[in-house]
């Protein structure tokens, strides 16, 4: 029973001779859970808000952007939205749990959507000028390989992410 009313939306469950201070413990564990999903889902009204923004608001996110920003805040690709400031990304509305390897895959590839982004390329923009190419190329499959599963899963099957043989990988913006 206790297993049922957290699959319905509880978020704990105490024994019949709970002291007090487990009572309140889970309580504020609770109002913890609590805010902080208030907290993501005004931040998903607030990109999604923005994406449904005419698609040019990012030059003139930029345009308007002090000389120390370079690069617009939000980046989308379709349903892909992306937040350089709070380092997160949504697909559909829903947020998505990366890594940093994995954020900063979806970044490189999403600045270069539509084109071809070669492993070299990939390599970098994760472990910057330092690293060996080839033991990159196999670390960056991996990445990439959880990467496209985790938006094939939210987007219900549809590619993002395709590979260009022997070229690289791109990310399909439609």
């Amino acid at each position: 029973m206790p297993g049922e009313a957290l699959r319905h939306g509880g978020h704990d469950y105490l024994l019949k001779l709970s002291t007090s201070e487990e009572i309140l413990a889970s309580v504020e564990k609770g109002l913890a859970k609590r805010r902080q999903r208030l907290h993501q889902q005004a931040l998903l009204r607030q990109m999604g808000d923005i994406a449904r923004e005419p698609a040019d608001r990012d030059l003139e996110v930029s345009k308007v952007a002090p000389e120390s920003q370079q690069y617009p805040r939000f980046l989308r690709a379709g349903d892909l939205l992306l937040d350089r400031e709070k380092l997160i990304a949504t697909l559909r509305g829903h947020p998505l749990s990366l890594t940093p390897s994995w954020y900063k895959l979806l970044l490189c590839l999403m600045e270069k959507a539509d084109s071809t982004v070669s492993f070299r390329e990939l390599a970098q923009a994760i472990h910057g000028d330092e690293y060996e190419e080839m033991l990159a190329r196999d670390a960056i499959s991996t990445h990439l390989w959880r990467l496209r599963r985790k938006l094939s899963a939210v987007a219900e099957g549809r590619d993002y992410i395709i590979n260009v043989r022997g070229r690289g990988h791109k990310l399909l913006s439609h």
